[in-house]
């Protein structure tokens, strides 16, 4: 039905009647060789070297027809693609790149922690030295002198060889505190 209309408005234009399958086939070849010179005239607009372009632009005509046939029939879709994958590149690039800074921030949260820890049990080993230290001369004193040896509950008893109350205890707390 549409072809047969075509093929009324084409022969009331030209010199030389058609029939529909002549009407269909010329259709057929303008469509092909506009395809053609568009693509050609994409592909020398891309060129780069300088120099003149060696292709003619598209006429009005042909541009038309180039609208009409839809772009994404005439040059593909590589172009929608490659901008697809340029932003999918972009943020992949982007969530790597976010990844790794979390991953920095992570580590020197971490870092940090095992650096607090490291002086800490430092700390802890310097007092149970002194501790240490503290409770062996204490015994080997006490072990001269055959005194009992006393516990923080009976820190506030004074001594009875000595007469003063033992206050060694409260060492002890300020080097923990």
């Amino acid at each position: 039905m549409a072809w047969g209309k075509v093929q009324t408005s084409v022969n009331a234009t030209s010199v030389v009647p058609r029939s529909m399958d002549e009407v269909r086939k010329k259709w057929d070849d303008v469509k092909r060789l506009t395809k053609k010179r568009a693509a050609g005239v994409r592909k020398d607009q891309t060129l780069t070297g300088g120099g003149e372009r060696s292709i003619v632009p598209l006429t009005n005509t042909e541009e038309i027809l180039v609208s009409l046939i839809g772009e994404e029939r005439i040059y593909g879709i590589p172009d929608g693609k490659c901008a697809f994958q340029q932003q999918l590149k972009i943020t992949s690039h982007n969530y790597r790149k976010e990844r790794l800074s979390t991953e920095k921030k992570r580590l020197t949260i971490e870092e940090d922690r095992l650096r607090l820890e490291r002086e800490r049990l430092e700390e802890l080993k310097k007092i149970s030295g002194i501790l240490l230290r503290r409770n062996t001369i204490r015994s080997q004193f006490d072990s001269h002198l055959d005194v009992p040896s006393k516990s923080p509950t009976t820190a506030d008893k004074t001594s009875s060889q000595y007469g003063e109350p033992d206050y060694s205890y409260m060492y002890a707390s300020l080097l923990l505190d």
